[in-house]
């Protein structure tokens, strides 16, 4: 039996993004803890950060969504000059405070409702290629949506949480490094820093 032929003037959906790529500029939802290296946040993981937003905008020449508690107005002249041309926009999000005795954490609430409220809005009218994930605590939850939307996620684990002393001490520390094993069998990549 002969399989009838489809009309050849049919154009299939791309199913890989490069396609889109040559007609548009990279589109790049970045989630994290701490950008850019402020005083107060001056950690080596945001100063990866800051290097991977300079070559996604000055190297790639994308647009990159900076879902962060950390206000980027302040940052200094080269992020101004991003925020001011468009190519860097910040999506501000709540923070949750965590105290011990080893000192205080500011940390993106991935439960929290306006975060993901925010990050739900931008996986659905964003148009993003792909969502890049710091060590976000919980990030399970955000790859999960993500994927609901089709949209592919890259993690990235820095933190030795099983070295710190805080991790020994306390449970929710225990539980939260399980809940990053998790989060690795749900995004699409997963890199260490």
């Amino acid at each position: 039996a002969k399989i009838p032929f489809i009309n050849s003037t049919h154009r299939p959906m791309p199913w890989n993004k490069i396609e889109l790529q040559q007609s548009r500029r990279l589109r790049v939802l970045l989630c994290v803890q701490a950008f850019p290296p402020l005083a107060k946040q001056a950690g080596g993981v945001s100063k990866h950060y800051l290097a991977l937003v300079r070559a996604l905008v000055e190297g790639l020449d994308g647009d990159v969504s900076v879902l962060t508690p950390v206000c980027l107005h302040a940052a200094g002249p080269e992020v101004d000059r991003w925020l001011a041309l468009g190519a860097v926009r910040h999506i501000p999000v709540r923070a949750v405070r965590a105290f011990s005795r080893q000192g205080i954490a500011t940390l993106l609430d991935a439960f929290n409702f306006q975060c993901l409220f925010a990050f739900l809005w931008e996986c659905f009218f964003g148009d993003y290629d792909v969502c890049i994930i710091d060590d976000v605590t919980f990030r399970a939850i955000l790859c999960l949506f993500a994927r609901s939307f089709g949209l592919p996620t890259i993690c990235t684990t820095h933190t030795d949480y099983p070295g710190m002393e805080a991790y020994r001490a306390y449970w929710a520390m225990q539980f939260a490094w399980l809940w990053h094993f998790v989060s690795f069998f749900t995004c699409t990549i997963h890199a260490t820093v």
